[in-house]
């Protein structure tokens, strides 16, 4: 239970040091007004949602702590929603790990993009990437309440916060006709943004699969385990 007990310590740090940065920069881009007070709310958003989704990664690899997140009851059960056959796209990518990039990388994006003055333009790419979400949120909600029956809060809070986004992006998309000015000026942020992330996930879940792995002599878990059975 030390090295569990740890290993959550860890996460509670660096959730808080996640937490205070994201503060900071919040409050800077209220006060500095215009476009930029917009993207307060949009910028808390994709914090939660990346916080459930990477959440929903340790329950993919069933780190033990992970049941303090979402615990199960006759109504909710994460880790079966989870390992359920709609928990993997196409059975290749879990949903949880294209969370994680869909919310990192467009986070990355509206920070570097927020004091920009093609911000506009910033925000209808990001606004239009986000109506590609919606008809997942449809699908795993009906999953989980005809399939599975069970539900999944951290889901649940993901599928929420697209919905939110896109009532926050709909100004850009559909409240002034949008123009769209394809550029490598514009590009370059959004792709570096989006692709930020893509390159560094696979290093990222291989060493949560080897420090969190139930199985193996690379899990910590399976390590103290064994240390407390001699």
């Amino acid at each position: 239970m030390t090295n569990l007990r740890r290993n959550t310590n860890f996460f509670v740090i660096y959730l808080g040091g996640f937490t205070l940065l994201l503060l900071f920069i919040s409050v800077r881009l209220y006060f500095h007004g215009g476009n930029e007070q917009l993207c307060v709310l949009i910028l808390l958003l994709k914090a939660v949602g990346l916080l459930a989704s990477y959440l929903l990664v340790l329950g993919s690899l069933r780190v033990p702590f992970f049941k303090r997140f979402c615990p199960t009851s006759p109504w909710f059960d994460c880790q079966l929603v989870i390992d359920s056959p709609a928990g993997k796209i196409f059975g290749l990518v879990h949903a949880a790990d294209l969370g994680v990039l869909y919310f990192a990388g467009t986070l990355l994006v509206l920070v570097s993009s927020a004091f920009s003055p093609d911000f506009y333009y910033h925000a209808l790419y990001l606004g239009a990437l986000n109506l590609f979400t919606l008809p997942y949120t449809l699908f795993s909600v009906a999953y989980q309440a005809f399939k599975v029956r069970r539900w999944c809060a951290l889901c649940l809070i993901v599928q929420a916060v697209f919905w939110l986004e896109f009532w926050q992006f709909f100004p850009f998309v559909f409240g002034t006709p949008a123009i769209f000015a394809f550029s490598l000026r514009l590009l370059y942020p959004v792709i570096l943004g989006l692709g930020i992330p893509l390159l560094l996930w696979p290093l990222v879940r291989y060493l949560l699969e080897k420090a969190y792995s139930p199985r193996g002599s690379g899990g910590v878990f399976q390590q103290k385990e064994m240390g407390d059975s001699n």
